[in-house]
């Protein structure tokens, strides 16, 4: 198999449980997702050897890994990773509907939502129970969030004057679950609805 260029690099990212979208503000991960789209299945062959399963979703990509299923203690992480993703994702169409990828946005933007909508800074300080801090203070609570989804390839920094962030393509996976749980609550009421009238 043919040397890939950067495929340690695209690894060590996507390991850590990150995602590589189309649309990245960082140059480096812009040329990660073209290097996967054009040698997209020697990678997949290369990264299924070492246990991982490389996944392409709408203009992203990320890993998924082979054993995932077996291991009860990685499971409960990934159900438990799945919520704050949810609740992250709520509190952020709950500030905007329309915030999908390519939105932009500001924490000062953010912010003046926070002090004029009572949902949203309750949402906000029930993120705060799910990030590292807890003072109450929402600038430090929001930039934690920030932080959070930065760091796992959902948004990126798009202009450090302004502070204006951009939402990236992998944020489609997390409208892609949303979707999934709510599909799955709806057929478990239907299920229980249908269970009550078949007892009358």
């Amino acid at each position: 198999m043919p040397e890939i260029p950067k495929s340690d690099k695209i690894f060590d990212w996507l390991s850590k449980g990150n995602f590589i979208s189309s649309n990245a503000v960082d140059q480096d991960l812009r040329h990660y997702y073209a290097i996967i789209e054009e040698n997209f299945s020697a990678l997949y062959q290369l990264y299924e050897q070492v246990g991982y399963s490389l996944e392409e979703g709408n203009n992203y990509y990320h890993f998924g890994k082979k054993d995932e299923l077996q291991n009860s203690q990685s499971v409960e992480k990934k159900i438990e990773k799945a919520h704050k993703w949810i609740d992250m994702m709520a509190f952020f169409t709950t500030y905007d509907p329309s915030f999908t990828r390519g939105y932009r946005f500001s924490p000062s933007d953010v912010l003046r939502q926070i002090n004029v909508n009572v949902e949203l800074k309750e949402q906000l300080d029930q993120l705060s129970g799910r990030t590292s801090k807890k003072d109450g203070n929402y600038r430090d609570i929001l930039d934690s969030v920030l932080k959070n989804l930065r760091d796992e390839g959902f948004i990126d920094l798009e202009n450090e004057r302004t502070q204006t962030y951009k939402v990236l393509d992998a944020w489609h996976y997390l409208e892609q679950m949303v979707m999934a749980v709510n599909i799955s609550e709806e057929e478990t009421d239907s299920g229980e609805a249908r269970t009550s009238s078949s007892s009358h």
